[in-house]
């Protein structure tokens, strides 16, 4: 998970009323579940101690947010009666999740990150092409398309000067098309933020594009068999291709982190918590991963979430003295945000002791 979107939140005083629920409207009593889950979480907040400006202003978020379809969660977080974050998730929470805390409970979203974010899905032809910007929720944020010049794009047979100049001719239209939807799909790209362009259509001018994307985009570019511009095309076949695409570039991204780490174990890889707060309070993190194991607590400066330690001493001889000792699942990710680095929610592929290791930038 990219984590530079989060800074200003973190940078916020606190406390914070941090909310995950459930958000699915896929059953006839889903509305009455969705009174029923934020009554609890209401419950849970007020228990905890949340003012009533916070909770009063997530409430509010919550009724004014419009039914989503299908399974998704929501996170809400707030201060001061002022809502933070206010995100539709593509996978519900497993529990719902309430804290009221120093600092913002950001491990849910770290969680759901693999599919949070938006992708492009590029269609092709020698003419143009057809744009679709996915959210995170499955919505089409921004359809679009490119036409460029549909004649001459067919080479024809044939012999002679004539000939040749007329192949000559469509090779630079099509050139020319193609250049156009390079130019298109890399905005596209860089405007919506994200992390994977899908291209489909028609075979040769899947290559040509390809080719044509600038190198940061190519990068983050796959090719599927999939799409056409034209009428009756295969939309089923497109959208399971997209999604098979999707899921591919997304075990590939995740197994890198962690062969990356175990490649780096004992020299630029480093576990347990006090290895990790070390590295996170020398702004050394490049990569945080944490796991299921990942409990207990921490001394953190709510004021400088970078700023953590497993002992409170370490604190006080940085000259801090608003240091408090918050649970291991808030702290982490606060300072992993902190400090720019990307946070990977990791299961049972590699041991890590407490539930958390850290890539170093530099040993």
């Amino acid at each position: 998970m990219q984590t530079t979107a989060l800074r200003d939140l973190i940078r916020h005083p606190g406390p914070f009323a941090s909310v995950y629920l459930d958000f699915s409207h896929d059953t006839e009593d889903a509305l009455d579940q969705r009174r029923l889950r934020w009554r609890a979480a209401r419950a849970s907040l007020e228990e905890q101690g949340a003012d009533q400006g916070t909770v009063e202003a997530i409430e509010q978020a919550y009724d004014a947010r419009e039914t989503a379809p299908g399974q998704v969660g929501l996170a809400l977080i707030a201060a001061a009666g002022e809502v933070l974050l206010d995100h539709l998730m593509p996978v519900p929470p497993p529990l719902p999740e309430t804290r009221f805390s120093a600092l913002p409970y950001l491990l849910p979203l770290v969680a759901a990150a693999p599919k949070d974010r938006p992708y492009l899905v590029v269609v092709v032809d020698k003419v143009g092409a057809d744009f679709r910007l996915f959210e995170p929720d499955g919505t089409v944020a921004e359809p679009g398309s490119v036409e460029g010049v549909d004649h001459p794009i067919h080479k024809v047979r044939g012999g002679g000067w004539a000939h040749l100049s007329m192949q000559h001719r469509v090779e630079e239209t099509v050139a020319q098309n193609i250049a156009r939807v390079a130019a298109e799909t890399a905005r596209l790209a860089q405007r919506g933020g994200v992390w994977l362009v899908v291209v489909g259509g028609e075979v040769q001018s899947r290559a040509d594009l390809l080719s044509a994307l600038p190198k940061g985009v190519a990068r983050i570019a796959v090719e599927v068999d999939a799409g056409s511009r034209g009428a009756g095309a295969d939309e089923d076949r497109l959208r399971v291709e997209v999604e098979r695409a999707v899921a591919e570039f997304e075990a590939a991204e995740h197994l890198d982190v962690v062969e990356a780490y175990r490649a780096e174990r004992g020299a630029t890889a480093v576990d347990g918590m006090a290895a990790a707060t070390a590295a996170l309070r020398e702004a050394n993190a490049r990569v945080v991963l944490v796991g299921p194991e990942l409990s207990g607590s921490a001394w953190v400066s709510p004021s400088s979430p970078d700023q953590v330690a497993i002992d409170d001493d370490a604190l006080r001889g940085l000259g801090l003295a608003d240091f408090t000792r918050l649970p291991a699942d808030e702290v982490v990710p606060a300072a992993a945000v902190a400090v720019g680095a990307e946070l990977v929610a990791v299961r049972h592929e590699v041991p890590l002791s407490g539930g958390i290791g850290v890539l170093l930038r530099h040993r």
